[in-house]
């Protein structure tokens, strides 16, 4: 009974160790207006593209996959793949398992119109080439509604201007239908969208207006919440008190509790890029609009955010922050390669830091189970135990006593490594 026992020891404490309790130094470097999803078949979140708009920008054509049980990003090996981007269109549509990529922005193509289809059982890309297509653009809403088993798009920044388009993409049928709504918001970009799967509509956060009155360009922020109604063909306000108006924030849709996450994002004042590090929430149920004052991520923008459900933790990843101004014009940016985790009682927490050093993460409710960081103790606990019994035993010089205390430390590591 003993030697089974111990045996089983040995083999738990060996293999029920916490699966890199340390984050590993394996990141996404340094980048802001990827696009990021949550990959419902494989349970990870798939990252793709992003940049470094400086005096020589980069854009980057990279995919990367994130998982929360082990705080580990992997870089997916993907032969064919889109070009470089800043701020494209992404969705990941359940049933089909595969993502759907459309437009984005680089240099010097400018705005782009192409759009791209991501298998998550092969990791691979391939180009779609539908008959018909919305116009090049960047920073649109794009979402999946699942009741209507279509993909959503609305406005963003064309080829010189906003728009306020609203198209529709089938994706049995690999067609677009464009929805010329009766009523839309003003033409702009950076928006947020989500869908609310609770009430089952898509949800539209505003970003940046522009507008052109006699002549004069007019820009603001409006911050209006509007959901789109596929039956009327029209797009209906929300009635409620939304953040104040903001664009290129980060938005995740948390479908355990029917909450819209937004964070972080920019407004232009006088001249001067402010910058938030706020976290605001909108129950969907009740209609209403709450900012939680837990200190997060450092004020940034233009961050890929996801609701990572196995885990219920919303996840962040990198972004910019405006520091000043560069040299010949525009902005100095700080970049960020850190990865946050908010969990269900909103509270954040660092996952890695914005360096290659591994990095303790604080604990955020998905703590892998086990003994963390302690895989040399847990086998010399086994085998200690296994050669104490196998060859003192035998002698009779281990008395019943010292194997009863054995039994019970045992014991012990098992109940830590099962309810930490």
């Amino acid at each position: 009974m003993y030697t089974v026992y111990l045996m089983l020891s040995l083999i738990l404490l060996t293999t029920l160790q916490a699966p890199l309790a340390f984050a590993q130094s394996a990141c996404p470097e340094n980048r802001y207006g990827s696009a990021m999803v949550y990959d419902e078949a494989n349970k990870r979140l798939i990252l793709f593209g992003g940049a470094e708009w400086d005096d020589t920008p980069t854009f980057y054509n990279d995919t990367w996959a994130y998982v929360t049980r082990t705080n580990t990003w992997v870089k997916l090996n993907t032969p064919v793949k889109p070009p470089g981007r800043f701020n494209p269109g992404m969705v990941y549509v359940p049933g089909r398992e595969v993502i759907i990529l459309f437009g984005g922005h680089r240099l010097p193509d400018g705005s782009l119109s192409d759009m791209w289809l991501f298998d998550v059982k092969t990791d691979s890309w391939r180009e779609l080439d539908p008959p018909n297509r919305p116009e090049a653009r960047s920073c649109m809403g794009m979402a999946y509604d699942a009741k209507q088993g279509k993909v959503l798009v609305f406005g963003g920044r064309g080829a010189s201007i906003p728009v306020s388009d609203t198209w529709a993409y089938d994706v049995e049928l690999n067609a677009w239908t464009d929805m010329r709504p009766t009523t839309s918001p003003q033409p702009q970009y950076g928006v947020g969208m989500v869908y609310d799967s609770v009430n089952e509509r898509v949800l539209l956060l505003e970003g940046h207006y522009v507008t052109q009155q006699g002549g004069v360009v007019r820009d603001g922020y409006n911050g209006g919440l509007y959901t789109f109604n596929w039956e009327a063909g029209m797009w209906r306000k929300i009635e409620c008190s939304p953040p104040p108006g903001r664009y290129w924030y980060s938005t995740g849709y948390d479908s355990d509790r029917g909450r819209m996450i937004v964070f972080g994002g920019i407004r232009w004042i006088s001249g001067y890029g402010n910058l938030y590090d706020e976290t605001w929430i909108y129950d969907t149920k009740a209609n209403t609009w709450t900012r939680y004052s837990a200190k997060g991520p450092e004020k940034r923008y233009i961050s890929p955010m996801a609701y990572y459900p196995t885990y219920k933790v919303t996840i962040l990843f990198g972004g910019a922050d405006v520091i000043g101004e560069a040299p010949g014009g525009g902005d100095l940016r700080k970049y960020y390669q850190d990865t946050w985790a908010l969990n269900a009682t909103l509270a954040w927490s660092l996952k890695m830091a914005n360096s290659t050093a591994p990095v303790k993460p604080a604990e955020d409710g998905d703590a892998s189970r086990g003994i963390p960081a302690y895989p040399c103790v847990s086998i010399l606990l086994g085998l200690g135990a296994a050669f104490l019994y196998f060859n003192w035993g035998k002698k009779r010089v281990m008395s019943k006593y010292f194997l009863t205390r054995a039994m019970s430390q045992i014991e012990k590591i098992h109940t830590r490594a099962f309810t930490k």
